[in-house]
């Protein structure tokens, strides 16, 4: 019975792994326009800097410098998988998942009201900054 159930756990973790790399595929052709943030000030920082720089599709963005727009949230961030240089500097932001985001070599989330983040399996980051946050 441990085998089948072995065997069965390995399946699903396979069909998990496959849908999320299908997720990922689908999301590296998607333009700016189809982003979704919940965070419109996080949401209007991505648009104005899209225009200046000509972005048309989410793998161009590179680099994201949004400081003090009172971004509350970075929920829709996600979705930039190509995002090498984050700096979030003087915001609002009170929780953070950055995980997905493995091509960040830089990342400034100093000065906002972090209470807790997550940026395990970030192997490219050499720079981080979180001083005058909450954590604890």
């Amino acid at each position: 019975m441990n085998y089948c159930c072995y065997f069965c756990q390995k399946i699903f973790a396979s069909t998990i792994l496959v849908s999320a790399l299908m997720i990922l595929n689908v999301k590296a052709g998607m333009t700016i326009e189809q982003l979704n943030f919940k965070d419109g000030s996080l949401s209007n920082c991505i648009t104005t800097l899209a225009k200046k720089h000509n972005w048309q599709t989410i793998d161009t963005i590179k680099k994201l410098q949004c400081h003090g727009m009172h971004i509350e949230s970075l929920e829709g961030l996600e979705a930039l998988t190509s995002l090498e240089y984050l700096s979030l500097y003087n915001n609002e932001i009170k929780t953070s998942d950055l995980t997905t985001l493995n091509n960040l070599y830089y990342l400034n989330i100093a000065n906002n009201k972090l209470q807790s983040i997550k940026i395990n399996g970030l192997s490219q980051l050499k720079t981080l900054y979180l001083c005058k946050n909450k954590l604890k």
